[in-house]
């Protein structure tokens, strides 16, 4: 490890030699813009009905892309294969509203998905399960670069949004959930010391 322009930056095994994405990691373990499986324990501690939950069946679903938003809080976007649903409702609010800040459609592991910018949530490392990695080769899940611009640039627009007090942008109470994380970790920095 060493320090770059201030942040850490981890060189990457052999194997992760091909992947595009820097290295840079927040809290030196979740790389932004890969994807990730979260614990159960999160719906507990998050206590909202309107979060996408955690599917059985032995299958980790849904898998939700992260994004940095400070040095301790992570954005997490699910990503869904009912392209087809989503395709639709992305269509009705173009023709309605001009655009759609709220879904992304785009490919992961060479298949339609969307992107739900309307589901996403905050998260601390506490709660990540794990990384999704391809398990033919076991290198990290990830997404084309111009696809990732597209979906941060829509987070943060719709963030921005919510913090400014529109309502109806995303589903979960995302405001309420952050400030519940981020007294976890005050209450967390203070035990340490």
């Amino acid at each position: 490890m060493r320090l770059t322009n201030g942040r850490a930056k981890i060189c990457v095994a052999p194997r992760y030699a091909s992947h595009k994405w820097p290295s840079f990691f927040i809290n030196m373990n979740i790389v932004v813009k890969h994807f990730y499986f979260i614990k159960d324990e999160f719906y507990k501690f998050a206590e909202d009905p309107l979060l996408m939950e955690n599917k059985e069946n032995g299958n980790k679903r849904p898998c939700f892309l992260a994004i940095k938003d400070d040095k301790n809080i992570i954005w997490l976007i699910p990503v869904t294969s009912k392209y087809e649903k989503f395709k639709n409702i992305y269509n009705y609010k173009i023709r309605k509203y001009g655009s759609c800040e709220t879904i992304v459609l785009g490919q992961l592991l060479g298949k339609d998905c969307a992107f739900l910018i309307q589901n996403m949530f905050p998260i601390i490392e506490d709660y990540i399960e794990s990384e999704y990695v391809q398990s033919s080769n076991n290198v990290p899940v990830s997404i084309s670069e111009p696809l990732a611009n597209n979906i941060v640039s829509k987070y943060k627009k719709v963030l921005a949004l919510v913090r400014a007090g529109v309502k109806g942008l995303v589903f979960p109470d995302i405001l309420r959930i952050e400030n519940n994380l981020k007294t976890k970790l005050e209450t967390n920095n203070m035990l340490k010391h």
